[in-house]
C-alpha cells in the first residue's frame, strides 16, 4: 500500500508510450499507402497530445495553449472539409501569461460541436484575449446555432454544480477548476441567442496569474 502511488505514477507513464508507438505505427502505414494527408493529421494529433500530457504543472502559457488550439483546429477543419474557421485576437503583451492547462481548447471544441456542427453552411469562431487593470479576459464567440433562453439558463445554473459527468461536463469542469484555483475572483458567463450564436466570457484575476519569462513567440493570427 505504501508504494501504490508510486506504482500508479509509473503505470501512467507506460500508457502514453503505448499510445504514441501505436499512433506512429498507424502513421507509417498510411505513408506507405500514399495517404500523406491523413498521416500528417495523425502526426499533428500525436505532437499535440504529447505536449499537453508532458509535465505535472497545472498551468501553461497562453503561447503554448494557443499553439495547441491551432493544431486541434487543423484536424477539425479537415473533418468539416474547411467549412469552419478560427480567428484569434490577442494583445502582444499577453502570450507569456500562464493559465490553467486545457482551459481554452475545450471551449473551442464546445463551440465546434454544439455551435457549428449543426449549422448549415460555413461558420466561425473568434477567440479574443485582452486585459484590463484587474482581469485577463478570454472570450470565445461562435456564429453557430445558439440556444434558447431556457437552455441557456439551465447551462449557466449548471456551472456551479460539482457533477463530473453528463450534459455540459466540460464546461462544469472548467468552472470548478477556476473556483479551486482562483476562488470567487474568476468569472465565467455564457450568453446565447437561438440561431445567432453563443458567447462565452472568462475573466481571470491578473494578480493571481504567473508570467513566464523568455517564451518563444508564435504567430497567433489568421
Amino acid at each position: 500500500a505504501q508504494n501504490e502511488p508510486q506504482l500508479l505514477a509509473l503505470q501512467r507513464q507506460i500508457n502514453p508510450h503505448y499510445l504514441f508507438n501505436t499512433v506512429e505505427s498507424i502513421r507509417m502505414s498510411l505513408i506507405l499507402k500514399g495517404d500523406t494527408q491523413t498521416a500528417e493529421l495523425i502526426q499533428i494529433f500525436a505532437e499535440s497530445f504529447r505536449e499537453m500530457i508532458d509535465g505535472t504543472e497545472k498551468t501553461i502559457t497562453l503561447n503554448k495553449e494557443i499553439a495547441f488550439i491551432r493544431r486541434y483546429f487543423i484536424i477539425q477543419q479537415f473533418r468539416f472539409e474547411g467549412k469552419i474557421h478560427l480567428q484569434i485576437d490577442i494583445s502582444d503583451e499577453l502570450p507569456n501569461y500562464r493559465i490553467p492547462k486545457f482551459l481554452l481548447q475545450p471551449l473551442i471544441e464546445n463551440a465546434v460541436y454544439h455551435g457549428l456542427e449543426l449549422k448549415e453552411g460555413e461558420g466561425g469562431i473568434r477567440l479574443s484575449i485582452y486585459c484590463d487593470d484587474l482581469y485577463l479576459h478570454l472570450d470565445v464567440f461562435d456564429d453557430g446555432i445558439g440556444m434558447g433562453e431556457a437552455e441557456l439558463a439551465e447551462l449557466n445554473a449548471s456551472l456551479s454544480s460539482n457533477e463530473e459527468t453528463g450534459k455540459n461536463a466540460a464546461l462544469r469542469n472548467i468552472a470548478k477548476r477556476l473556483r479551486l484555483m482562483y476562488g470567487a475572483e474568476a468569472k465565467m458567463v455564457i450568453q446565447s441567442e437561438q440561431d445567432k450564436g453563443t458567447s462565452l466570457f472568462l475573466s481571470l484575476p491578473i494578480c493571481q496569474l504567473e508570467v513566464a519569462p523568455n517564451v518563444q513567440s508564435i504567430d497567433f493570427r489568421g
